[in-house]
């Protein structure tokens, strides 16, 4: 009998740790992250980071492969900021990593979009919205001459 308590504890446990991959939360979450996350509850959902940089002072990124594949960026060690590259990762309105800037569009019709930094003819579409009472940005770029969106970001604004 303590066998299976034991059993179905720690399988209830590991299913409960397991990262929500597959999944963007727009104004929120990518891949299980949230913004305000702490380095200790990221390592718990996504395990040791593949690089870690520092950005300046209370600044650092850590990029990730699977199921991530991009960068979170802390600032007072929290998640301020994330993106991914991955196309197994989609919007609860099913856009991800390259889908095309009318899908953008259709999904999220107060999307604004305009000129990118991704170099001449780059373009940058910009949701706006809140999370916890603070202005946050869903940012997708496009690359010049391609279809598809490079990657989908959420940020806490600037100034929050």
């Amino acid at each position: 009998m303590k066998r299976s308590i034991f059993g179905l504890a720690l399988a209830s446990a590991l299913l409960l740790a397991a990262p929500a991959s597959g999944k963007i939360i727009e104004w929120h979450s990518i891949a299980g992250v949230t913004l305000g996350d702490t380095q200790t509850q990221v390592r718990a959902k996504l395990g040791r980071p593949k690089e870690i940089m520092r950005c300046g002072k209370g600044c650092m990124t850590w990029k990730y492969d699977a199921p991530l594949s991009g960068v979170l960026s802390f600032k007072g060690g929290k998640v301020d900021g994330m993106w991914t590259a991955s196309k197994k990762q989609k919007t609860r309105k099913g856009i991800r990593p390259g889908s095309n800037e009318e899908a953008v569009r259709k999904a999220y019709p107060s999307v604004r979009c305009g000129a990118g930094v991704f170099g001449p003819g780059s373009r940058m579409c910009t949701i706006q919205g809140r999370y916890r009472g603070r202005a946050v940005l869903v940012q997708i770029p496009f690359n010049a001459g391609e279809r598809g969106a490079r990657e989908i970001g959420i940020y806490v604004a600037l100034g929050q």
